[in-house]
């Protein structure tokens, strides 16, 4: 190959490249993967092997972009192989990196860690490839959010942060904010969470991020939803899910129409609820993804539970439990010991002749969110435990110490502005107190359930505290 050979293609590569990058980030994927695989074609003689597989890695990207998991994972093992024969680091280094991302999106947190600190190692000490190292830090960042070990998430997010903005990477700076509003969101940081996803969201409307700019709204969403305004919470929302639909990623697809089921729920509108959530988990299994799968299950086991369908709101409940010890999320382990606990605790209420089996059984999920509580809970979940805490209690006629319990939910759920469950929180304590013949109390409590409810604009549990 002579040299002005050698330069061409190098030139093309660089143009196909670049086209492909830039159509898959403004949603056009569908023409991304057309340009991509026609310059696969036209380097197909090339003898710069390094240079096509980088081709297959762009393609990978487009792949992982629509969620195609199994084509990116195909690609990204053929040009680590490759690569390795080749003895090209910066090859070797990018390969690693995806496999890294192909198994944290498979939930699959150790083997994910293995590929991105080999990537890592291999970028860190060679300082042309300092560029690379910001997207694998941030990855990094990502498996210790998913191991419910936020403060080292936040170590690795904040390298990504620094490395990002001193290369002017835009693109990465962007999506390293969004992982930081979403590790601060996690710890009940609200307000710190919505100005970086704002931060991102410009960003990403500048250099035209589509992926981008659908998650950040999803984040915004996600703080509204939060507290309690749902009006502004589906708006966010569904300009996402819009985003996502013309992107074609299956993934946030599938992700922001669990984020909708929860919100048409609060708003009362059940059957767009089940609609979303069946809809999120058809996607979810088709593509393998155990994380989303898990999500949404423990989602459906409420509202299942809601409908007094305890059969099988516990067989989706018990899922959602068994993905999360496997995968090894604390979070969404807690959130499953919460949900059991509920299930319980309304079952035994639905009964005719009371059965204290039911209350023996929440009682034992509580005891196992214990530890959880200590190293891992947000406020409100604690909150929620110290309610049910409540409810078993009273039911089992020691109404002095229940009190106490939701007295501290209250006080917990106040402090950490979670209107929602604060407000079901009132309910079920004016319950309580209806049941020991403490009417002035339980007056108070349920006036406070109707004003929060109604502000909320949940109607359907608005009427259910005014039939108290």
């Amino acid at each position: 190959m002579t040299i002005t050979e050698s330069r061409i293609h190098s030139l093309a590569a660089s143009a196909f490249r670049n086209k492909t990058q830039l159509l898959s980030r403004i949603g056009r994927t569908a023409e991304a993967k057309e340009v991509i695989n026609a310059g696969i074609s036209v380097l197909e003689d090339s003898r710069n092997k390094a240079l096509k597989l980088s081709l297959l890695l762009v393609l990978a990207e487009v792949h992982s972009s629509c969620g195609e998991w199994e084509e990116f994972l195909s690609i990204s093992e053929k040009t680590l192989k490759n690569y390795t024969a080749l003895k090209d680091a910066e090859g070797m280094g990018a390969s690693l990196n995806a496999l890294g991302r192909y198994y944290y999106y498979k939930a699959r947190t150790e083997e994910a860690l293995k590929y991105l600190l080999k990537a890592y190692d291999i970028f860190k000490s060679r300082r042309k490839y300092a560029a690379k190292t910001a997207g694998i830090l941030k990855n990094i960042g990502n498996i210790y959010f998913v191991r419910g070990e936020l403060n080292k998430a936040l170590e690795y997010f904040g390298r990504s942060l620094v490395k990002s903005r001193m290369l002017g990477d835009a693109y990465q700076e962007g999506v390293t904010l969004f992982a930081i509003g979403y590790v601060r969101f996690q710890m009940n940081e609200r307000q710190d969470a919505l100005e970086h996803y704002k931060k991102a969201l410009l960003i990403q409307e500048r250099i035209q991020d589509a992926l981008g700019r659908a998650n950040s709204l999803s984040g915004i969403g996600g703080v509204h939803f939060a507290k309690g305004e749902y009006g502004p919470a589906l708006k966010y929302y569904l300009q996402s899910l819009k985003i996502m639909r013309i992107i074609g990623d299956r993934q946030g697809i599938a992700h922001m129409l669990n984020n909708l089921g929860g919100t048409y729920f609060y708003l009362g509108r059940s059957e767009k609820t089940v609609e979303c959530y069946e809809e999120s988990v058809r996607i979810k299994e088709a593509m393998g993804d155990r994380f989303g799968v898990m999500i949404t299950s423990g989602n459906i086991a409420l509202i299942l539970s809601e409908k007094k369908d305890f059969k099988n709101a516990r067989l989706h409940c018990t899922k959602a439990i068994g993905l999360a010890e496997s995968i090894g999320s604390k979070e969404y382990l807690l959130k499953g010991y919460l949900t059991a606990a509920e299930i319980e605790i309304e079952t035994y209420c639905g009964l005719k002749v009371p059965d204290p089996a039911y209350l023996a059984a929440a009682s034992a999920f509580l005891e196992k969110c214990s530890p959880l509580e200590v190293s891992f809970a947000q406020g409100e979940q604690i909150g929620l435990a110290e309610a049910f805490r409540g409810r078993i209690l009273s039911k089992k006629g020691d109404m002095e110490k229940a009190a106490l319990h939701f007295r501290k939910a209250c006080d917990t759920l106040e402090k950490v502005n979670a209107p929602q469950e604060l407000a079901r929180c009132y309910y079920y304590f004016a319950e309580e107190l209806k049941r020991s013949g403490k009417t002035d109390e339980m007056i108070e409590f349920k006036k406070k359930a109707i004003e929060l409810f109604n502000r909320l604009g949940n109607m359907r549990w608005r009427k259910q505290a005014q039939s108290l």
